[in-house]
């Protein structure tokens, strides 16, 4: 996880002016009226940030098909029986989505590859 948070930081950095002085920086004042408006994030870093994005979720599903495990692969589709039980932090719908029927579950699955 590291080089992924130091990549986004880095992406992060161009998100904002720097060397502003103003405790209102990111700001412009139009000379012609008295409307206020944002600087424009370029779009080069948009881009980039969208690209990181994208290859955390690609390779978070390639790494579960690739992978040996049984439960991710297609007429299995059992991980998310048991997720619900083991999450590091359940919140209160918990208990409604892990007595959920199986072929839900499969969808979740399904849908985790997908999305």
């Amino acid at each position: 996880w590291e080089p992924q948070l130091a990549e986004l930081t880095f992406h992060a950095l161009f998100l904002v002016p720097l060397f502003s002085m103003d405790p209102f920086f990111g700001w412009i004042r139009s000379n012609t009226s008295s409307s206020v408006g944002p600087f424009p994030v370029p779009k080069l870093v948009i881009w980039a940030v969208r690209w990181y994005l994208f290859k955390i979720m690609i390779g978070a599903g390639l790494i579960k098909i690739k992978s040996s495990d049984p439960k991710w692969k297609p007429g299995n589709m059992s991980a998310m029986y048991y997720f619900y039980e083991t999450q590091p932090v359940p919140n209160p719908f918990t208990k409604y989505f892990h007595f959920m029927p199986k072929w839900w579950h499969r969808f979740e699955v399904w849908s985790n590859h997908f999305v």
